[in-house]
């Protein structure tokens, strides 16, 4: 296991529908030593709110104020991460803590099954975890913007596995001319190619780049627990995959995993499928 590795948890699920994505993150760290006897986590943060749609904004501003400033307190130039979250909208948090700690430009790849790229305005639920894309290029909830010094710029970031998004979110996306690799366009075949362009993509003009995988971007037949279902996803072997090719690029500095909710898993299922990720990644 790589020694500067920072293992970082934040266990909220303030900004899901659905409540448990909290609970995932103190899964992994109860278990921790499972996935590998000599990691673990340098700091645990955690959110006891439940979900108050855009109420939680307010709530959450501090919550990252805090997790901002703490990863700032810890950094060193040749860390590598991995963030333990509960729903998506931490990414604005993780994400937003490196590019202001570092303070260099950030490239990230946001394997989804989603776009998260709501509006307040456009948003049908209204729950935050569908709107922290539009946040982090600065086209978001303007209660953020003081937190967010750097903002990921549209050229640096894109998409993968996408699959269940409102036409709001598509037009947006197109008219900045983000990238996304939809999962119809997937083949077994084309994969390592969709890989190395996307990573292309978002390394070439940026300090480092990172990797927010939520995991319903993930066939629900592979990985249950999430709370949002989503059929036809990547399966296990495609992700350790992306991993595996990401890892070749020195900028990779950083992996995000999202939206485990235990309450849903089957067997076990999905806490394995985490844990191969993990080892993947440190290895």
């Amino acid at each position: 296991m790589e020694k500067n590795l920072k293992v970082i948890g934040i266990a909220s699920g303030i900004g899901a529908e659905k409540y448990g994505a909290n609970l995932g993150v103190f899964d992994i760290y109860s278990r921790i030593n499972s996935i590998d006897s000599n990691i673990k986590f340098d700091k645990l943060f955690y959110h006891n709110h439940i979900n108050n749609k855009l109420e939680a904004i307010d709530l959450l501003y501090p919550f990252y104020a805090e997790i901002i400033e703490y990863v700032k307190s810890i950094y060193n130039k040749n860390d590598r991460y991995l963030f333990m979250t509960g729903d998506h909208s931490c990414a604005i948090a993780t994400w937003t803590a490196l590019m202001n700690s570092m303070e260099k430009s950030c490239g990230l790849i946001w394997v989804d099954a989603h776009l998260d790229c709501h509006s307040v305005n456009t948003s049908y639920s209204k729950n935050i975890h569908g709107m922290p894309c539009r946040h982090l290029i600065g086209m978001g909830e303007s209660k953020f913007d003081d937190l967010i010094k750097y903002k990921i710029d549209r050229q640096n970031i894109c998409f993968i596995g996408t699959r269940d998004y409102e036409k709001e979110e598509r037009e947006f996306i197109d008219s900045l001319g983000i990238k996304a690799f939809y999962m119809e366009k997937i083949t077994e075949k084309n994969f390592t190619i969709t890989l190395k362009n996307a990573m292309s993509m978002v390394s070439e003009k940026v300090d480092f780049f990172g990797v927010s995988l939520d995991m319903d971007s993930m066939d629900p037949e592979v990985a249950p627990a999430t709370g949002c279902y989503n059929p036809l996803g990547l399966s296990l072997e495609q992700i350790i995959e992306l991993i595996s090719v990401f890892k070749e690029n020195e900028k990779f500095k950083a992996l995000e995993l999202t939206e485990y909710n235990p309450l849903f898993d089957e067997q076990n299922k999905t806490f394995e499928v985490i844990c191969a990720i993990i080892r993947e990644y440190i290895k």
